[in-house]
């Protein structure tokens, strides 16, 4: 397989399946808590490269408006100080926005510190498109010879129109997060996120709902050299609540060492109710016009096509399983 296993290997086709079918299935995912009063908990998720762990901060919509709204309101009663981990930023240029930023900063409980901080741009208190939430980790360190966090994310352009829990449709939610060298250090190894991630949540009627990730520019480097990025990637799954169906879509480029590959969906990949589609091809092509095309026979099988030189000739075949793949046996 030569030339496509390092890439391959970087995003392993079962990896983004399973990822998008927890998208679609919910139109939101579970909620996320919050911890400490002020500081949100991390979800740890594992690196589609498979070599050590993305530290992400992932706040739903409703965590999201409750961590603002409950933050914009404070503003005004910061000025009293009575908060001790609470400050109002300096204020900006313009009078009428003198307390559109707001910020609180907090030690982390070994070494560090961490700011949440809420630029509300249109100054009504409420959380509307305009504003954006950021969180800067400044070298945090909870517990001694434990995982360090340095960088920051930004969530921006958050919107929402109709009301899915009231059956409003149609329905859609869509935010950005924007990383700013997050990263994280554990012991010899590190790892640094960096880019922008568009997330969008959507339903015409409430029975179909479809959850779509945008990668811009977005890259994950490490200190095993294991390298990989999106210069733009779109991955979007459909999923029909009546039947249990999920619908996938992979299109754009991967980057990794160097290599690169387009992803491209010919028939979009189809599962129901079990953990690997029964359906489905994707084709990666290469700079070089070479191409790896993905055919799903069955839940239990797929087939791998190599052109080696682009000239629409299949060079070499190999069947393997979900669990193969999975693994990156390629």
């Amino acid at each position: 397989m030569g030339r496509f296993e390092k890439i391959v290997s970087a995003v392993p086709l079962s990896l983004m399946v399973v990822t998008l079918s927890a998208c679609g299935g919910g139109g939101g995912g579970d909620e996320t808590p919050v911890t400490n009063d002020n500081q949100p908990e991390s979800n740890t998720s594992q690196s589609s490269g498979g070599n050590g762990n993305i530290e992400k901060s992932v706040i739903n919509s409703e965590t999201a408006k409750s961590i603002a709204t409950n933050l914009l309101v404070a503003i005004d009663q910061s000025d009293s100080g009575s908060d001790q981990n609470s400050r109002q930023s300096e204020k900006i240029q313009s009078p009428s926005l003198a307390k559109a930023v707001s910020e609180i900063s907090v030690p982390c409980d070994y070494s560090g510190s961490f700011r949440f901080t809420v630029d509300d741009a249109d100054n009504n208190k409420v959380p509307s498109k305009s504003d954006s939430i950021t969180m800067s980790y400044d070298n945090c360190q909870d517990i001694e010879g434990e995982t360090i966090y340095d960088g920051s994310v930004i969530i921006r352009n958050a919107d929402e129109t109709g009301d899915r829990e009231n059956n409003v449709y149609p329905w859609r939610w869509e935010t950005e997060l924007v990383y700013d060298e997050l990263s994280t250090i554990d012991g010899d190894y590190s790892e640094t996120v960096d880019g922008l991630i568009a997330i969008k949540f959507s339903s015409e009627d409430g029975i179909v709902d479809t959850g779509k990730v945008t990668y811009q520019d977005f890259s994950v480097n490490n200190s095993d050299e294991e390298n990989f990025g999106f210069s733009s990637l779109v991955m979007q799954v459909d999923f029909n609540n009546s039947t249990d169906e999920a619908t996938l879509y992979m299109d754009g480029d991967v980057l990794s060492d160097g290599e690169s590959l387009v992803f491209s969906t010919i028939n979009p990949l189809r599962m129901i109710g079990s953990s690997f589609p029964y359906t489905g091809k994707i084709v990666a092509t290469a700079n070089d016009s070479s191409s790896l095309t993905i055919t799903v026979l069955s839940e239990s099988s797929v087939q791998l096509d190599v052109d080696e030189d682009g000239d629409g000739n299949i060079d070499d075949t190999l069947l393997v399983d979900w669990d193969e793949l999975d693994n990156s046996v390629i």
